[in-house]
């Protein structure tokens, strides 16, 4: 579970910017040399694998529907290439452009092969984590007249009958590191005190862990930005779209926050302090834990991978 929950982290932190149309269109094209895997003599993975598997680009995302404005459908699969060309750990998110829902799964592909016109085709078997369910579908993936690669299921594994995805402009590579930094390059993360990933996570007795995590972008002089709200555990979790405002209170402060698509209002007394050891953010009447109070620990900066897994020690 460990290791998985670091594996996925990444992934929790850099998915609410696939969502964000401006910021996918506008991020830069991975380099080349970063979508092909290389072993220790220097020779390509892609060269050592029959035709049917050199012209194999499963990983990325795809959209069923790209949304460009709040409130559009979100549904989307993104696979990741790991060392074996052929199996890898992937993301189902489906919702609406503000609010969705994430579920994590393991991914492989058996009886490979071309057939006309096709770029690949074969059996995909998904494999969602929180349940340990194994959906199994044949796809195919080819080329539109327009330069759309077009991915198709059979079996939709979390839609009725088939499905088909079109993949996204720029694919992330094969590391998550370089895809963290090939999309946040327009937007780096800043110094302020602010932009930050605040954690709440837990361990739990039966096995597993649980998180809330506020993710805040750094605010204006105003004391105004935008951010995310996170929830579930590594293998589900829910993301929710907000904007925020930081104000004076007292000797605190006070925290506004506006849940964007929910329309939303909720107003909290605040403070930022050490706690156990850590800096953390407290929220007194949390509206995401039932108005209850909260306790955050700094997480690193916003877009700073990084950071996370030695809160998983």
């Amino acid at each position: 579970m460990l290791r998985r929950s670091r594996l996925l982290l990444p992934f929790l932190l850099f998915v609410p910017i696939i969502a964000v149309g401006a910021l996918v269109d506008n991020a830069p094209e991975p380099p080349a040399t970063a979508l092909v895997m290389n072993d220790a003599d220097g020779h390509d993975d892609d060269e050592r694998q029959p035709e049917s598997l050199r012209t194999h680009r499963l990983y990325g995302v795809w959209h069923k529907h790209e949304p460009s404005k709040l409130g559009d459908p979100v549904r989307f699969y993104y696979f990741h290439k790991g060392e074996d060309p052929l199996q890898g750990i992937g993301l189902y998110r489906f919702g609406k452009l503000g609010l969705n829902h994430t579920h994590s799964f393991t991914w492989r592909i058996t009886n490979p092969g071309p057939s006309n016109g096709r770029l690949f085709k074969g059996d995909l078997h998904i494999t969602f984590n929180k349940t340990g369910v194994t959906h199994s579908t044949k796809f195919s993936q080819l080329n539109r007249s327009n330069g759309e690669e077009v991915l198709s299921f059979d079996d939709d594994p979390r839609e009725p009958g088939g499905g088909h995805y079109v993949r996204e402009r720029h694919p992330p590579p094969v590391s998550l590191q370089q895809w963290a930094t090939a999309r946040t390059q327009l937007q780096p993360a800043s110094a302020h005190g602010f932009d930050r990933m605040w954690m709440n996570i837990e361990k739990y007795k039966t096995g597993g862990m649980g998180f809330r995590i506020y993710q805040f972008k750094e605010p204006a002089l105003d004391g105004r930005g935008v951010g995310w709200f996170h929830q579930g555990d590594f293998d589900d979790w829910s993301t929710e779209m907000l904007t925020y405002r930081k104000s004076p209170f007292g000797t605190g402060d006070k925290l506004e926050l506006h849940f964007t698509l929910r329309d939303e209002h909720a107003v909290s007394a605040m403070r930022i302090r050490t706690h156990d050891g850590r800096r953390a953010m407290t929220v007194d009447e949390d509206p995401r834990h039932f108005w209850h109070r909260s306790v955050f620990t700094d997480g690193g900066r916003s877009f700073a991978a990084e950071h996370f897994p030695s809160l998983l020690h």
